[in-house]
């Protein structure tokens, strides 16, 4: 198993983040607006950030059918590993929109996608 490391500063504000996140987050933000989630209206946008500067993104895929279902995260992800191989992979910015949540807390991935990030 490789060996998990993170770390994480808090901000007041997203304006002190280096340009650089505040694009991936712009990004997260965009892609959550490509989501279908006609179930639960909690559409999620992810941006991946690889070492060679490309940006990958992926919305949240809802079915009826419940676990069939796939995350942003998982969605950036997969397509960042299967097109990128040997790239890796420095940044994830999660995003969300919901007509019956504010905005105003983070969202965390979900234990599926902690676990596919971690094998990434």
């Amino acid at each position: 198993m490789p060996e998990l490391s993170y770390s994480y500063e808090l901000y007041e504000h997203h304006q002190q983040l280096s340009p650089t996140i505040q694009q991936l987050i712009k990004a997260a933000d965009l892609a959550s607006t490509k989501a279908y989630a006609p179930y639960s209206g909690f559409a999620v946008g992810c941006a991946v950030l690889l070492e060679n500067e490309k940006v990958i993104t992926g919305a949240n895929v809802e079915n009826a059918a419940y676990p069939a279902g796939i995350c942003a995260e998982r969605v950036a992800l997969a397509h960042a590993m299967t097109n990128y191989p040997n790239i890796k992979i420095l940044i994830l910015a999660i995003s969300y929109s919901s007509p019956n949540t504010k905005q105003t807390e983070p969202i965390y991935p979900c234990g599926m996608c902690r676990q596919f990030i971690f094998e990434c």
